[in-house]
């Protein structure tokens, strides 16, 4: 079954700590300047959305048709001018150059190794304009090996109970996420099961500066989570912030 193919539609209700404001607000101060703005794996849209409704003309792209179908509705209860694209990172196409695209939660996890992370890295330089702006984040090693390792979460909702069980090989660097769900369907007097099986590879800071040089961005930061303060060596996720030579 393909990754959010069922997910997706209780994403948000699984992820209810998920402060998109926040990352609005630190996206705001980074983007000052831009106008046409991308967000690459953009998921159900609430950052978006948010930025959106501040006057940035926002695309949101997306591999998981899923994933587009929840934030397209989200846009429209929301009043929000967003337009939506199902479109692999890895072969990023938009109609022209824009000012910046971002990345946020991971996206760029989901390229298993550094040759398709460099693929990414490549499509993305080519839809921005000289000069313009990729930010993004990625999940840490340190959170790989000691918060996901082998562990197992749960989550357990009215209508809907999660399994979800990793896997980290730290040979491989991938770590396996078996999602188990059961969802009680309205009505009927039982519950649907799915299941869904992601994949996510722990890249080093060196090996990211490394493949960002190589593709023709300078990095201007990189900070520890969405704050402002540098890395540290137990950070779960860090913030790059580049530009396009």
């Amino acid at each position: 079954m393909a990754q959010f193919e069922n997910f997706a539609y209780y994403y948000d209700r699984l992820n209810e700590n998920y402060d998109a404001d926040m990352r609005v607000n630190r996206l705001i101060g980074l983007l000052s300047g831009c106008e046409e703005v991308v967000d690459l794996c953009c998921g159900t849209g609430d950052v978006a959305i948010g930025l959106a409704k501040f006057g940035f003309q926002m695309t949101g792209v997306d591999i998981s048709p899923d994933m587009l179908n929840v934030a397209i509705g989200k846009a429209k209860k929301a009043a929000a001018k967003v337009q939506f694209v199902c479109c692999d990172a890895r072969n990023l196409l938009l109609p022209h150059q824009v000012d910046a695209i971002y990345s946020l939660t991971d996206g760029m996890n989901y390229m298993l190794g550094l040759e398709e992370l460099e693929k990414a890295f490549t499509s993305i330089h080519n839809a921005l304009k000289r000069g313009g702006q990729f930010i993004f984040d990625i999940s840490t090693m340190y959170k790989y090996m000691n918060v996901l390792s082998s562990n197992a979460f749960t989550f357990d909702l009215e209508d809907v109970f999660l399994s979800w069980q990793n896997d980290y090989n730290r040979n491989t660097k991938i770590c396996t996420m078996d999602l188990v769900g059961f969802v009680k369907e309205a009505g009927k007097p039982f519950y649907r099961r799915f299941d869904e099986q992601h994949k996510q590879y722990s890249f080093t800071e060196e090996e990211i500066r490394g493949l960002l040089q190589k593709v023709g961005f300078d990095i201007k930061n990189v900070y520890s989570d969405y704050t402002t303060t540098a890395v540290k060596q137990n950070d779960e996720r860090i913030l790059f912030v580049t530009q396009k030579r």
